[in-house]
């Protein structure tokens, strides 16, 4: 953030339009249990470009995130020189836990994830950078791309569960919300603020 903030000024200045794009991650809709952290940084940056998406309309920069489900990459292998990983090669055999009272549940974790990497990670590194190339190119040409795009299959999959499973706990909720406004009020939130949240 403090890097986006020290280009912006110039930035504003430029009238040709700019874009910024960051790499997000699906998992700001579907935090899995024991990387709360990971999560939540990831929310923290989907959530601050839909907010600056908005501020910097007005100076014609487009900002969005591409918030992309489980890819084949190097991330979390050593840093040393190899090719390319295959997705079988990425995760061994869990180790033995260390005694805490959340051994079973990590264990649990990480036998899901190698018992069969390739069904976790669909998504392809290249095809990935190619899609978001084109995605700011159509950008650049005027036309209009959401904030926050979802990559991958696996990604678009839990991410329609987790809304579908949202929409369905609000609805199951909705008197538990409304009941807490101050007597009087007619509810509800007003058209602007509706119009200034709006994701389209």
């Amino acid at each position: 953030m403090r890097l986006t903030q020290a280009f912006l000024p110039l930035f504003r200045n430029n009238r040709k339009g700019v874009t910024i794009a960051f790499t997000s991650s699906s998992s700001t809709y579907t935090p899995l249990p024991f990387m709360s952290h990971y999560s939540a940084s990831k929310s923290a940056l989907s959530t601050t470009i839909t907010s600056l998406a908005k501020e910097l309309l007005p100076f014609h920069i487009s900002v969005l995130a591409f918030e992309c489900g489980g890819t084949v990459t190097n991330l979390g292998q050593p840093r040393q020189s190899s090719p390319s990983p295959s997705p079988s090669s990425l995760l061994s055999p869990p180790p033995p836990p260390p005694e805490t009272p959340y051994a079973q549940g990590i264990t649990s974790l990480i036998t899901m994830f190698t018992r069969d990497p390739p069904a976790y990670m669909p998504g392809s590194p290249s095809k990935m950078a190619k899609t978001m190339v084109s995605v700011i190119n159509k950008i650049q040409k005027g036309e209009k791309v959401p904030v926050r795009l979802v990559l991958g299959s696996d990604a678009w999959e839990s991410v329609n569960q987790n809304l579908d499973e949202t929409q369905q706990v609000l609805q199951e909720w909705k008197h538990v919300s409304w009941e807490t406004d101050r007597d009087g009020v007619k509810g509800g939130a007003e058209g602007d603020y509706l119009r200034a949240v709006s994701i389209l």
